[in-house]
């Protein structure tokens, strides 16, 4: 892996760190407090945190087909809901168009 494949992967941790040792928390604090409002304001974060993480995501890494060999970048929703193992992702490769476990790379 590449260095600037090793960052993104920092990041990545720190976000989904940051969603469990701060968000969580608040939510458990502003729910019993604040009631519905809790919930609403609680869950905006969770999302708008778990969009920022896939947003980084889906700009700092590619995908390398197996089959033709060709690296692409992912859309955001594509990388989000695409099912994926740590370093690879179930694609559709969008050159040869075959649906392959393709390799992540930094």
């Amino acid at each position: 892996m590449t260095k600037s494949g090793n960052g993104s992967r920092l990041k990545t941790a720190a976000g989904i760190s940051f969603l469990l040792i701060v968000i969580i928390p608040l939510g458990i604090i502003f729910i019993p407090k604040f009631g519905t409002v809790g919930v609403i304001v609680w869950l905006s974060m969770v999302v708008a945190l778990i969009f920022i993480i896939v947003k980084h995501h889906s700009k700092s890494t590619s995908c390398k087909c197996p089959a033709c060999g060709v690296t692409f970048r992912l859309p955001i929703m594509v990388d989000f809901l695409s099912p994926h193992t740590p370093d690879k992702k179930k694609l559709r490769c969008p050159v040869c168009g075959k649906k392959n476990w393709c390799e992540i790379a930094g």
